[in-house]
C-alpha cells in the first residue's frame, strides 16, 4: 500500500513538473529572440535585407535613377509602405532608423503582391505600441488574438488599408496584408526556419555573410507565383527558361551615380539551366567585336548539346578542328511580338577557311543551289536544313530554335540565323565596324563586368521595341513604370567555381546629363555610318590646349585627358564618362606626359603651368611633394627626356634660364639653372648625330643653342637673326640631322649638325601662316598653311598637292605621324568651328570637316583599325568622332 502511495506521488510530481516544464518551455520559446530570417515564410522566393532601411533607401532614392526605380509599382509600394511603417513606429517614439530590416515580397492573390516587414521588435512590443497608439487622435486600432498571439490592425490617418503587426521571439512583423503577419506567426510558432528545411538557402546565407548594407535573396525555382505578377508568359517564351535557372542567389547591392551593381553567389538547381554549367569558364568573352551595335539582347554560354538518338557525330563539329563550343544567341532590333526572324547565333571558329568549306559542303549536300555571295563584303551565305546533324544540335538549344538556318563565316566567327536579311544586317554592321565593342555606351558598361563567364545575359531595353511591353504585364508598366527604359544596358553574369556561381548583375542608367551616346551610329549608308559622333560631353567651358590620349595602366585602354577654360582638368574614359575632375592654377603649357615614378608599372601624369609642375596619379591625387613651384614663370611646356621610369625634365622660364629637374622634382645637376639662353618660346628638342646627343633650344631671337643631357654646351650657338612662328622640324637622316624652319620673312632655313646654314628665298615659296615638315614614304615634304590654302611641296619647293578649306585656318597645324603615306595633317578653324584631317596627298578624309575649334587628339580609342578624333567645340563640348 505504501509503495502505491509513493508511486502515485511520483507520478503526480512528474505530471505537474512536465506540465510546468511544458508551459515554461512555451513561454521561453515565445520570449527567446531569434534571427529575423526565422520568420520568413516557407514559400519565400525574394527578400531584401538591410542594416538600416532609413539610410539605404533614401540614399538610393536620391540617385539619378531613384525616381525611375520607385516609379515601378512593386518598388513604389515598398517605398510607400516603409514610410507608413516608420510613421506607425514614430507614433510610439520609435523609428526604423538604425534597425536591421527584412522586406520580403509575396504573391497575395491574382494580380496582387505585398511586402512583409521584419525588424528587431525587442523595443516595440505590441502592448506598448497599442497603449501609445490608442491615444492618437484619428487612428483606429483594433486588437485581436491569432494562435494565442496579439495582432494589431492600425489604420493611420489618411491611410485606406490598416497596417497589421505582431511581436514574437524578438521579431516585430508588419504588413498591409494581414494574413502575411498571421503566416509569420505560424512560421515562428510551428515551423522550422527555412535555414533548417532548405540546405541550399543555408549554404547561400553562409556564403553571403552579413557585411553588406543592402542584400537581396532570390530563388527562381520558388518564384513562379511571384513571377506571374510581372511577366506575361503567354506572350513571350524568351524568359521561360529563367524561371528555373537556379536555386538561391544572394547579391550585395551597391549604388553608383549612373549604375546599380549587384555581386554575390548563386547555387545551381539540379534541373535548372545553370545545372549544365558545372565547370569553370574556359573562354573569354569576345563576341562584342562581332555583335552589331543594334543588338537588343543576347546570351553567351558554353554550348550545351543534347545528343539524343545517337547524334554523337555532332561532337566532330565542336572540336578544335574549326568550331569552338562557345555560343552567343542574340536578337537584333527592331523587335515586335514575333521575334523569330531577328534571332541569330554566332560561334568562334578556329580556321575560317575550314569553317567555310565544311558549312558549304553541308549546304550543297542538303540544298542544291543554296550558296550566294553577299555584295557588300564578299562573304558567302548559305542555308542548312533541319536534317543536318549540326542544325539538330544547335536547334535543340533552349535559348534559340533554329529552323533551316542561313549561315556565313566572317571575322573569325560563324553566324546562323532564321532569316537571310538578319545575316545581311550582321555583315553590314560588322563590315562597317558598327559593333558593340565600338559603342561607347556598351564600352562603359562592359568595364564593370567580367570578361570570362559561364553564362552572360545582356539586354538593352531601349532597343527592345515592342518586346518588353509584350513580356511585362501592364501592372508593371502602369504610371511612370516605363522608366525601365532608362536602365540601358543591363547584364547578368554567372561564373562557376566549385559548386557555386559567382554572380554579377549590372544596371546602367543613361537618362539625362553626362556623355551622350549617339544611337544613330548604326545607320548604314554605302557601308559607312551616317553619323560618326561616338559621344559628346558637355564640360560647361571651352576646351583649351589640346586633348590628349593617355593609357589606363590597369586595362591598357586609352583615355582622354583635357583642360577647360576654367582651368579644370579631366580624365575621361573611352565611353565619355568623367573619371575625375580637378582644378589647377592655370593653363597647361605644352604636352602632358605619362611616367612611372615608382617603377611599378603604374602611370602618372606630369605637366606644367606657368607657375608649377604637376604630377597626378591615376585617381587624380597629387604624388608626394608635387606640385613643385617654379622659380620663375615658365614660357613653354616642359620637355621630358628619357623613358617613363628613368627621366628628367626641362622647363624654360621668363628669367632667360632653363631649369632641369630630376624625376622627383629636385634640381638636376648641371642645369641649376642654365642662364642667359634668352626667351625660349618652344619646348626643347632632342636628337642624335653620330652617337652624339643634342638638346636643342631655339630662342625668340632666332638663335639655336646646343647642350647635352648634363647641361654642357656642345656646339657654338647659331644666330639666324630671324623670327619663327613654330618650332624647327628635326629631319633625321643618315645618322645625322637637319633643322628646318621657315621665318616670318618667308625664308626657308636648313641647319645641319655641323652648324652649316642654308637659306632658300624663292618666289615659288607659297604664302603661309604656319610651316611644318614630315618624312612621307622616305621622302621629305614641307607643308605651308595659309588661311585659305595648304600647300604640299618637295624640299626644292615644287608644289606636290594643295588643299582648300571651306573655313579660314587660324591655328597651327598638327601633324599625326601614322607611318608612310598614312600621315595626316590636322587643321583647325576657330572662327568657323570646324576641323579638318587631310592626308599627305591633299585629300580630305571622308566624313570631315567636323564640328570643333581646338587642337585635336587622334588615336585608336575604341579598336585597332578605326581612328577616333577628340576635339572641343565652340559650345563647350568635348566630342569623340569615330572615323570611317
Amino acid at each position: 500500500m505504501l509503495m502505491k502511495r509513493y508511486l502515485t506521488i511520483v507520478l503526480l510530481v512528474l505530471l505537474l513538473g512536465g506540465t510546468l516544464g511544458y508551459f515554461f518551455f512555451v513561454f521561453w520559446q515565445k520570449t527567446q529572440s531569434r534571427p529575423l530570417e526565422d520568420a520568413l515564410l516557407q514559400n519565400t522566393s525574394f527578400y531584401l535585407s538591410t542594416k538600416d532601411a532609413l539610410t539605404v533607401f533614401p540614399s538610393f532614392s536620391s540617385m539619378p535613377y531613384g525616381n525611375d526605380v520607385f516609379a515601378l509599382p512593386v518598388f513604389n509600394r515598398l517605398n510607400q509602405q516603409l514610410t507608413a511603417f516608420d510613421s506607425v513606429l514614430r507614433a510610439t517614439g520609435h523609428t526604423l532608423s538604425g534597425i536591421p530590416l527584412i522586406a520580403s515580397l509575396y504573391s497575395t492573390g491574382a494580380d496582387k503582391y505585398d511586402w512583409l516587414f521584419l525588424v528587431d521588435g525587442s523595443k516595440t512590443e505590441a502592448e506598448v505600441l497599442l497603449g501609445k497608439l490608442s491615444s492618437i487622435t484619428g487612428a483606429k486600432v483594433s486588437k485581436r488574438i491569432y494562435h494565442d498571439e496579439t495582432v494589431l490592425d492600425i489604420l493611420m490617418p489618411g491611410e485606406s488599408v490598416p497596417f497589421s503587426c505582431a511581436s514574437l521571439n524578438g521579431i516585430f512583423m508588419g504588413s498591409f496584408s494581414a494574413f502575411l503577419v498571421e503566416e509569420g506567426i505560424v512560421q515562428l510558432r510551428d515551423n522550422e526556419p527555412i535555414e533548417e528545411t532548405d540546405h541550399r538557402y543555408r549554404k547561400i546565407k553562409n556564403l553571403a555573410g552579413n557585411g553588406a548594407s543592402l542584400s537581396l535573396f532570390y530563388n527562381p525555382a520558388l518564384a513562379y507565383a511571384l513571377e506571374k505578377q510581372f511577366i506575361d508568359e503567354s506572350k513571350s517564351s524568351l524568359l521561360a527558361q529563367l524561371g528555373s535557372s537556379s536555386s538561391w542567389m544572394a547579391l550585395d547591392v551597391s549604388f553608383r551615380n549612373n549604375s546599380i551593381l549587384l555581386g554575390g553567389y548563386t547555387l545551381p538547381d539540379s534541373t535548372g539551366v545553370l545545372s549544365t554549367f558545372n565547370q569553370a569558364p574556359k573562354y573569354e568573352f569576345g563576341f562584342d567585336k562581332v555583335l552589331p551595335v543594334n543588338t537588343a539582347y543576347f546570351t553567351a554560354q558554353e554550348l550545351v548539346l543534347d545528343l539524343e538518338n545517337g547524334e554523337s557525330s555532332v561532337t566532330s563539329y565542336l572540336s578544335n578542328d574549326w568550331l569552338i563550343p562557345f555560343a552567343c544567341y542574340g536578337l537584333l532590333e527592331p523587335l515586335d511580338n514575333d521575334f523569330n526572324a531577328e534571332w541569330f547565333m554566332t560561334m568562334p571558329v578556329v580556321d575560317e577557311d575550314i569553317a567555310n568549306q565544311s558549312l558549304q559542303e553541308m549546304a550543297r549536300f542538303n540544298l542544291s543551289d543554296s550558296l550566294f555571295t553577299d555584295e557588300l563584303n564578299g562573304a558567302v551565305i548559305g542555308q542548312l536544313t533541319n536534317d543536318s546533324a549540326l542544325v539538330r544540335a544547335l536547334g535543340l538549344s533552349k535559348w534559340l530554335p533554329l529552323s533551316n538556318p542561313y549561315f556565313t563565316v566572317y571575322k573569325g566567327h560563324a553566324f546562323f540565323a532564321n532569316d537571310v536579311n538578319t545575316i545581311r544586317d550582321i555583315l553590314g554592321k560588322v563590315n562597317a565596324g558598327l559593333v558593340l565593342a565600338g559603342n561607347p555606351t556598351y564600352v562603359d558598361f562592359a568595364q564593370e563586368v567580367s570578361s570570362t563567364n559561364s553564362l552572360y545575359i545582356y539586354a538593352n531595353p531601349t532597343r527592345m521595341g515592342e518586346l518588353m511591353p509584350a513580356i511585362l504585364l501592364n501592372s508593371v508598366l502602369e504610371g511612370k513604370g516605363s522608366g525601365y527604359k532608362n536602365f540601358t544596358p543591363v547584364g547578368l553574369q554567372y561564373s562557376y567555381d566549385e559548386g557555386v556561381f559567382f554572380t554579377i548583375a549590372m544596371l546602367q542608367y543613361r537618362a539625362g546629363g553626362g556623355s551622350i551616346a549617339i544611337d544613330e551610329m548604326d545607320t548604314i549608308s554605302d557601308g559607312l555610318a551616317s553619323d560618326i559622333l561616338a559621344w559628346r560631353l558637355p564640360l560647361g567651358a571651352q576646351v583649351i590646349g589640346s586633348p590628349q590620349l593617355v593609357t589606363n595602366h590597369n586595362t591598357g585602354e586609352l583615355e582622354v585627358f583635357v583642360q577647360d577654360a576654367n582651368n579644370n582638368i579631366y580624365l575621361i574614359n573611352r565611353a565619355g564618362k568623367v573619371l575625375w575632375k580637378k582644378a589647377i592654377d592655370g593653363a597647361i603649357m605644352g604636352d602632358v606626359y605619362q611616367v612611372d615614378l615608382y617603377k611599378n608599372n603604374k602611370l602618372q601624369l606630369i605637366f606644367n603651368t606657368q607657375q608649377k609642375v604637376y604630377l597626378f596619379d591615376r585617381n587624380g591625387e597629387y604624388v608626394e611633394q608635387f606640385p613643385v613651384a617654379l622659380t620663375a614663370k615658365a614660357v613653354n611646356g616642359m620637355f621630358l627626356m628619357g623613358d617613363k621610369q628613368s627621366f628628367q625634365y626641362f622647363v624654360a622660364c621668363e628669367d632667360y634660364k632653363v631649369y632641369g629637374y630630376t624625376a622627383n622634382g629636385k634640381p638636376l645637376q648641371g642645369w641649376n639653372p642654365k642662364p642667359r639662353v634668352g626667351t625660349i618660346p618652344y619646348p626643347l628638342q632632342f636628337t642624335t648625330s653620330q652617337g652624339k646627343e643634342y638638346l636643342i633650344l631655339t630662342n625668340k631671337d632666332g638663335t639655336l643653342l646646343f647642350y647635352n643631357r648634363n647641361g654642357d654646351r656642345i656646339e657654338k650657338p647659331i644666330r639666324l637673326e630671324a623670327e619663327f612662328s613654330q618650332p624647327f622640324f628635326v629631319y633625321e637622316h643618315n645618322k645625322t640631322f637637319s633643322l628646318v624652319n621657315a621665318s616670318s620673312e618667308r625664308i626657308l632655313f636648313s641647319v645641319n649638325a655641323k652648324g652649316e646654314v642654308k637659306e632658300i628665298k624663292d618666289e615659288k615659296m607659297p604664302p603661309y601662316l604656319y610651316f611644318a615638315g614630315a618624312v612621307v614614304d622616305s621622302s621629305l615634304q614641307y607643308f605651308f598653311v595659309a588661311a585659305d590654302m595648304v600647300t604640299f611641296t618637295s624640299p626644292e619647293l615644287v608644289t606636290l598637292n594643295t588643299f582648300a578649306p571651306t573655313q579660314p585656318i587660324d591655328q597651327p597645324m598638327q601633324l599625326f605621324a601614322l607611318g608612310s603615306k598614312r600621315d595626316l595633317l590636322g587643321l583647325t578653324s576657330t572662327a568657323g568651328n570646324q576641323v579638318y584631317l587631310v592626308d599627305v596627298a591633299g585629300k580630305l578624309l571622308p566624313g570631315l570637316p567636323l564640328k570643333g575649334n581646338t587642337a585635336m587628339a587622334l588615336g585608336h580609342l575604341f579598336d585597332s583599325d578605326k581612328l577616333t578624333l577628340i576635339v572641343g567645340d565652340a559650345d563647350g563640348n568635348l566630342n569623340a568622332y569615330r572615323l570611317p
